[in-house]
């Protein structure tokens, strides 16, 4: 009888060896096609039962990140850095699952001691920077972003994402001279482009930003991310006709909702008895904003049903042309056509002055009051928050800037004459205990905007952040200040000290030098000659005639 002949170990090494690449090749490809509970089954199977294969123990470990197994995901990708302690991939993939399971302060550690051990590996440089600006610390984003562009000037990423930290600050010089490094990499970057855009937009060089988004336009024919920047560009220009049509490229976004996808567009002919749903899209700004082109509908002849986001219903079903209001977050009934809201003047072919001349075209609902205490005094609503924001950190810090310390409003709600009352709701609202001034409260009486329009229809003032109240104050054509936040370029408030949309509001813009106190500045001493003029007016009122 024969015996098999054994192979040496040298032969049996390349043979599990072949084996675990076959293995590990298959289950690449698992995870490549998407199938991640498969990936995981084929990692754990027999070559990779010790567990000391760190390429497989990072697959395996990814796949059940993928498939929402995170705290297991997180154990085995720690496994596998902790035997390949310099593999970059593994090490920002560990950090990852941390970041995605709320352990961001834990991603970062992850990504410090990588640094510690390769300070000149870009890769790492870029992801702790991203970190770091997720965490809002971004004085270490800078300057972690800026030392890894020194060592890798050609890096790309490195170099838009501390362009974006620099735009983030309003350093927006510095921001443009990196976006300009990072366009002569990658000439044909329809995101730099666009980028390039978005900051001159945001320094009121409007041709200019127009010129940079028509050249994304131009490299990116299927996507075409840049039209909704140029529609809004095209907007502050009081260029209506071309911005709302380019406007509509916001539809094709992910973040826009469709709900009657299944329903013909309405193009703006007669409805002749047809049912119109106008559907609600974005935020409460928007839709009060856009509000203004519902009563027109009345003359089409059709049934208009309008979704609004729960607050605005009674507000709504004041509208001239509307016959039934729902919220957003109920059933959408039969209709026969279809269009958003933000699409109504486009289909209408409205231009500037049928903006201008719908003031106003909101008004407290009828049984809707609110009584204010009458002491002769100048009546100011204030509301000083927005709501705080998330996301891409230019926008999530440029969101955010538009708050302004309650504290720091203390020379103007402290003005003799006037009573100041908060029209502030949310979180914010809770600062007006704690900062000693004395304000009336009025957001446990605010349960929707129907009771905010009432409020605001008592008051001789409205100052409001750029917020939905100031939207709803200058729909109603009440007195309004708005302040805008250093760097704050809206379409809506165009650059000057005005805009077409409220025609009666005052703008008071905060700048990069003076920021918020040389706004308060302003207002104050624009606010104490008012109270005075007010209380004139009321000594004449109680002396007796001639």
């Amino acid at each position: 009888m024969m015996r098999p002949v054994k192979p040496n170990s040298r032969e049996e090494d390349a043979r599990q060896q072949a084996l675990r690449r076959f293995w590990l090749e298959r289950a690449r490809a698992l995870f490549q096609a998407g199938d991640f509970a498969a990936c995981v089954r084929r990692c754990q199977a027999a070559p990779f039962r010790d567990n000391v294969d760190p390429d497989a123990l990072h697959l395996l470990g990814a796949a059940l990140v993928r498939r929402g197994a995170l705290e297991a995901g997180i154990a085995t990708l720690a496994t596998a850095l902790a035997l390949a302690p310099d593999d970059v991939t593994v090490r920002i993939d560990h950090a990852q699952a941390l970041a995605i399971a709320g352990r961001l302060e834990d991603g970062i550690a992850v990504l410090e001691d990588g640094r510690a051990r390769q300070p000149d590996d870009p890769d790492l440089a870029a992801k702790l920077g991203e970190f770091l600006s997720d965490a809002d610390r971004h004085d270490e984003a800078e300057e972690v972003l800026a030392a890894a562009v020194g060592k890798a000037p050609r890096h790309l990423i490195l170099r838009t994402l501390l362009a974006a930290e620099y735009a983030a600050s309003l350093n927006i010089e510095e921001a443009l001279a990196h976006l300009t490094c990072a366009l002569a990499l990658s000439p044909r970057n329809s995101k730099i482009l666009a980028n390039i855009g978005v900051l001159y937009q945001a320094i009121g060089d409007l041709d200019a930003a127009i010129d940079y988004y028509r050249q994304s336009i131009a490299q990116d024919p299927e996507r075409q991310a840049a039209r909704p920047n140029l529609a809004t560009a095209l907007l502050t220009k009081f260029d209506f006709e071309t911005g709302f049509a380019e406007f509509e490229s916001r539809l094709r976004e992910s973040h826009i909702r469709n709900p009657t996808a299944d329903i013909p567009r309405w193009r703006g002919d007669a409805l002749a008895g047809r049912r119109l749903l106008v559907t609600a899209e974005q935020g409460y700004g928007d839709m009060l904003q856009y509000a203004r082109f519902l009563p027109a509908l009345a003359a089409l002849g059709g049934h208009v049903t309008v979704e609004c986001p729960p607050g605005l219903e009674r507000l709504f079903a004041m509208l001239s042309g509307v016959d039934r209001v729902v919220a957003r977050d109920e059933p959408l009934p039969d209709a026969d056509l279809a269009i958003p809201l933000l699409s109504v003047p486009y289909v209408q072919g409205y231009a500037m002055d049928d903006v201008m001349g719908a003031i106003p075209y909101l008004a407290v609902p009828p049984g809707v009051c609110f009584t204010l205490p009458d002491e002769g005094l100048l009546k100011v609503g204030l509301v000083w928050a927005g709501r705080p924001a998330t996301g891409e950190v230019y926008l999530r810090r440029s969101l955010n800037r538009r708050r302004c310390p309650l504290a720091a409003l203390a020379p103007l709600v402290t003005i003799p004459g006037a009573r100041f009352f908060s029209l502030q709701v949310g979180e914010a609202a809770e600062e007006i205990s704690s900062s000693g001034l004395s304000l009336v409260d009025l957001s446990g009486h605010l349960d929707d905007f129907a009771d905010t329009a009432a409020a605001i229809a008592g008051m001789d003032l409205i100052i409001s952040i750029d917020t939905a109240t100031a939207h709803l104050a200058g729909a109603m054509g009440a007195p309004l200040w708005v302040m805008l936040a250093p760097g704050q370029s809206d379409y809506r408030w165009g650059v000057g000290n005005s805009t077409p949309w409220y025609p009666h509001a005052r703008l008071f813009r905060a700048d990069r030098s003076g920021g918020w106190p040389a706004v308060i500045r302003m207002m104050t001493a624009e606010l104490g000659r008012m109270a005075k003029l007010h209380a004139r007016r009321q000594i004449k009122s109680v002396l007796p005639n001639p």
